[in-house]
């Protein structure tokens, strides 16, 4: 797989082909607007997250990307440029001649010194734009730093996006919205709304702490180291390399004081620990026995309430019940009453019967009066099934009413007299009733004029400044009113 960068200045890219995709963040593609020799238009170096060997002749610019690459990930005081050259002066090269285009020196007209000639003037706007994909999470991390002076100071802008984003975008959006990427800054708010960026300012440390915790650095060294290999051509003492940029420093003395100071603070933890337990404990006994209380206090009201409305509960009642007993007790009186009625016609048929007999009986007519016995006992069978039916029915109603079953007459006389009485009991019963139900409802009545007169008195201080009560003003009025005064004229005469 080949790429080459855009426009570049015979420069040549290939990315070597992995088949074993490695866990990680790694390159996939980098660009540079306005940077050292590449002027004006935006070059992309495209590596595809292989590994890539960029080749191309001397002064092709081969140099400056490198330096690109590192301005973008390693902090100023880390760095020097121009390292593949073998040049050990750290000042050879500097961001401002990088952002400048500085390509050559003429020779000034005194024939001694040298002028330094640049592509570019101090109103151009560098930017680097560096692309990283972790193919294991699926993930783009875009890594951005833009360049401009203003006067004779170089300000830089460091931002990190979550997703992928290139510098032809970043235009494309800014278009769209119609502003260009300039001085003023507004750019920033755009691209932060459309693809998430966060923006540091100048603070490169903010910078780098983000992107380094998102590629999993676990220390600065890992940048200083990175910086150390880009131009690494002698290796020198490697154990010595290997000490000053791939360790850490450790102090065993501090370590062991961190780790005492911090076993003694776990012990101060876990005592305090125990004693908080240990107060919970204690203090779940009191909340459980304040629930208790509160539970208690809920009863007690709860049962006030209850014996508060016991007594119009029991009158309620008492009248629906005696309601009902009176109604059964009417009932039972009705038919007691159609039972004599009965009975009495009865009588009355046995009485005409005894006379017809008396009459047949005067008429000596004996072959008559043993025809009409025969008509008389038949009517007497039917009439004695009639009284069983009617005695079976009375002997039903007696036990309901708690009445014995009469055998003679004097028993029945008996249940008579006790009838009455029970219908007496039932009429005072149900006088009591009556006035039990008058007497609530005269205690209803007052309750609803009290409670009248209340909300008349709450409406009439709502009303007015005064704390007099209502039936005083009421008098006040009426005093008033017999001697003709106003309200007014009243008033003052009362002060």
């Amino acid at each position: 797989m080949n790429s080459f960068i855009q426009n570049g200045p015979d420069l040549f890219s290939q990315s070597l082909i992995d088949e074993n995709i490695q866990s990680g963040y790694s390159l996939d593609f980098f660009q540079i607007l306005n940077w050292g020799v590449f002027d004006k238009s935006i070059y992309t170096l495209e590596s595809s997250n292989k590994s890539a060997l960029l080749t191309g002749q001397n002064g092709s610019g081969k140099t400056t990307l490198v330096d690109a690459i590192v301005t973008l990930l390693v902090p100023q005081q880390m760095r020097f440029y121009n390292q593949l050259s073998g040049s050990t002066r750290k000042k050879d090269r500097s961001e401002e001649s990088y952002v400048l285009g500085a390509f050559g020196s003429k020779q000034a007209d005194d024939n001694i010194s040298g002028k330094t000639q640049y592509l570019r003037e101090r109103d151009t706007i560098s930017i680097l734009n560096g692309v990283f994909y972790n193919p294991e999470l699926q993930s783009y991390v875009s890594l951005l730093q833009v360049r401009y002076f203003s006067g004779d100071e170089l300000q830089k802008i460091f931002a990190v996006t979550r997703q992928k984003l290139s510098i032809e975008s970043i235009y494309e959006t800014l278009s769209l919205n119609g502003i260009s990427l300039d001085r003023n800054g507004k750019w920033k708010k755009i691209v932060t709304n459309s693809f998430g960026t966060m923006f540091f300012g100048d603070n490169f440390k903010k910078y780098s702490e983000i992107y380094s915790q998102i590629f999993g650095f676990s220390s600065e060294k890992a940048l200083k180291l990175f910086s150390q290999i880009v131009g690494l051509k002698v290796l020198g003492n490697l154990t010595e390399f290997i000490r000053q940029n791939m360790l850490e420093e450790t102090n065993t003395e501090d370590e062991f004081q961190k780790l005492q100071d911090n076993y003694t603070k776990l012990i101060q933890c876990d005592n305090e620990i125990q004693k908080t337990k240990v107060q919970i404990d204690l203090l779940e006994k009191v909340v459980d026995a304040g629930h208790k209380w509160q539970k208690n206090l809920e009863d007690k009201k709860e049962n006030e309430e209850f014996q508060q409305a016991l007594p119009a509960w029991k009158a309620k009642n008492a009248i629906s019940l005696l309601n009902v007993e009176e109604k059964r007790l009417k009932t039972i009186i009705d038919d007691e009453n159609k039972k004599i009625e009965l009975n009495k016609k009865k009588i009355d048929d046995c009485q005409t019967e005894i006379e017809n007999l008396n009459a047949n009986l005067l008429n000596n007519d004996t072959a008559r009066q043993i025809s009409q016995l025969d008509s008389d006992i038949k009517n007497l069978r039917e009439e004695k099934v009639r009284t069983e039916t009617v005695f079976e029915n009375y002997k039903s109603k007696a036990q309901v009413c708690g009445l014995e079953i009469p055998h003679t007459e004097n028993q029945f006389n008996k249940n008579k007299e006790k009838i009455s009485v029970l219908q007496e009991k039932f009429e005072q019963s149900k006088k009591e009733a009556e006035d039990q139900k008058f007497k609530m409802q005269t205690e209803h009545n007052e309750t609803v004029h009290a409670k009248e007169k209340i909300e008349n008195e709450l409406k009439s201080l709502g009303e007015r400044n005064s704390n007099i009560p209502l039936e005083n003003i009421e008098i006040r009025k009426n005093i008033a009113k017999a001697i003709n005064a106003t309200k007014t004229k009243f008033r003052l005469q009362a002060s």
